[in-house]
């Protein structure tokens, strides 16, 4: 029999990162279908590690295997994506992405993130303009710490 540690190891390396891929482009609002699917190979593999029936309460197992759900990564992922991308640490040929925000104009103390205004729904809630809105909920204190504590932060938000 294989220990429980090493099945949730196992499926940490080899599974879910096939589940996280490309998380920031099907992470929409109307893909619901498609996210509870990917969300449903990780409950039953929950349940194939820990051996226990259909119907378990998903929270409490991803609680007994310090598995966080993959929407709470996505969220978590899309937002330190962004936070690289705020502060000039991602590839340049993404910055003429959003041509009119400056980001040499900003300070510190000065933080503002610009709305975008989309003309359709599949633009308002494509990668960008969704990480906008869901990165102004955040304390700007917190956005504006650096990359490793702001990611620790976040960590700590989603796991169990």
């Amino acid at each position: 029999m294989i220990p429980r540690n090493s099945l949730v190891t196992i499926y940490k390396s080899f599974i879910r990162p096939h589940l996280d891929f490309g998380d920031f482009i099907y992470d929409k609002p109307n893909n619901n279908n498609l996210v509870q699917n990917i969300e449903a190979i990780q409950y039953n593999a929950a349940l194939a590690i820990t051996g226990t029936i259909k119907g378990t309460s998903r929270d409490r197992l991803y609680q007994e295997l310090g598995l966080e759900s993959l929407s709470s990564r996505r969220w978590s992922r899309k937002l330190l994506a962004f936070h690289k991308y705020f502060t000039n640490k991602s590839p340049s040929y993404l910055y003429s992405i959003i041509p009119e925000v400056n980001l040499e104009s900003r300070t510190r103390q000065n933080q503002n993130i610009p709305l975008l205004k989309t003309r359709t729904d599949a633009f308002k809630y494509s990668y960008i303009p969704n990480s906008i809105q869901e990165c102004k909920k955040i304390n700007v204190n917190i956005r504006n710490l650096p990359f490793t504590i702001f990611k620790n932060f976040l960590l700590k938000a989603i796991r169990p």
